[in-house]
C-alpha cells in the first residue's frame, strides 16, 4: 500500500519478500504505517463480503494503492517519517466510517478507467507498467 508496489505483491506472495524485502520492517520506519496497511485490508475484505464484486479480487493490492492515493491526493511519505504516522491515521479514520465498501468502489472504478473500461488481466495486474500508469492517472485526476 505504502510503497507503490501493488504488482510486486499481485505477482507470487512466496517471492515478494525476496522482492521488497529491503524496502520493509526497518528499525527506523514508524509502526503506524503498517497499522493502516493491514485496517485496510481487513476492512476490503470485509467490503468484499458486504457489497464490493468479488471480480475485483484479483486487483486487491491495486484497491488498496488506489486507495491510499484518491484519500491523500499524492505519494505518501516515507515510512520513517512523523507525516507517514498522520496519513496512516487519515487512512484508518476514513475506513472506520459506514462508507468504506463505497470507499473501495470508488477505487476499483478508477482501476476499470486506468484500464480501458474493464477490470484488468491478472497478467496485467502482474506488470509494473499498469501500476505506473495507474498511479499517473490518480495524479493527473487529482492535479
Amino acid at each position: 500500500m505504502f510503497l507503490d508496489m501493488p504488482h510486486a505483491a499481485a505477482r507470487y506472495t512466496q517471492r515478494l519478500y525476496a522482492e521488497v524485502g529491503e524496502s520493509i520492517f526497518r528499525d527506523d520506519h514508524k509502526l503506524m504505517p503498517y497499522v493502516a496497511s493491514a485496517f485496510a485490508a481487513y476492512r476490503l475484505e470485509n467490503a468484499f463480503r458486504t457489497g464490493l464484486d468479488p471480480v475485483f479480487k484479483p486487483a486487491r493490492y491495486h484497491i488498496l494503492t488506489t486507495y491510499k492515493y484518491q484519500l491523500l491526493g499524492k505519494r505518501s511519505a516515507p515510512l520513517q517519517t512523523h507525516r507517514a504516522e498522520e496519513e496512516s491515521q487519515q487512512i484508518i479514520s476514513a475506513l472506520k466510517g459506514t462508507d468504506h465498501v463505497e470507499l473501495f468502489r470508488a477505487a476499483a472504478a478508477a482501476i476499470m478507467a486506468a484500464a480501458g473500461g474493464q477490470v484488468p488481466t491478472s497478467d496485467r495486474l502482474k506488470r509494473q507498467q499498469f501500476t505506473q500508469d495507474l498511479i499517473s492517472s490518480l495524479v493527473a485526476h487529482d492535479s
